[in-house]
């Protein structure tokens, strides 16, 4: 669905740039009441509405691009892995669950600092959850 392409493009792009610290699009993403979207995308896919998007989108010269980057293949399998089977909503409060997002208004434009600040945050998360299970497991 448009949603979850919009959620999954944005754990992408900030995976990507918390890996790499290069940006993947120009455009900025946007907090709109339904999540987070880059506007051309939320454009060109918006028309499924709730629905599951049957085709893929070509530009105005009819081309599709591909990117074929091994930093942006190894995260572009990471993130699928990690949120293929999450539903709409599991990725909608993964997504609010750092103050990056959640302090921000709707149509307030995020930057590539909050962004990557956001999946700092989630990093960081990951991390203490391992060390737990680390003196956890030590402990037994």
């Amino acid at each position: 669905t448009p949603l979850k392409l919009n959620c999954l493009t944005y754990f992408l792009y900030s995976n990507y740039l918390f890996k790499t610290g290069d940006v993947l699009f120009t455009e900025l993403f946007i907090k709109i009441d339904k999540g987070l979207v880059l506007p051309s995308l939320d454009f060109k896919f918006g028309c499924y509405q709730n629905n599951v998007i049957t085709k893929f989108a070509r530009d105005s010269r009819g081309k599709i691009f591909l990117i074929n980057d091994d930093s942006f293949l190894e995260c572009l399998s990471y993130i699928w892995s990690k949120y293929k089977y999450m539903s709409e909503c599991e990725m909608l409060n993964s997504l609010n669950s750092t103050n990056a997002i959640k302090k921000r208004e709707v149509y307030d434009v995020l930057s590539v600092e909050d962004i990557l600040d956001d999946e700092i945050k989630r990093n960081e998360e990951l991390l203490e959850r391992a060390k737990r299970i680390r003196i956890h497991r030590r402990s037994k």
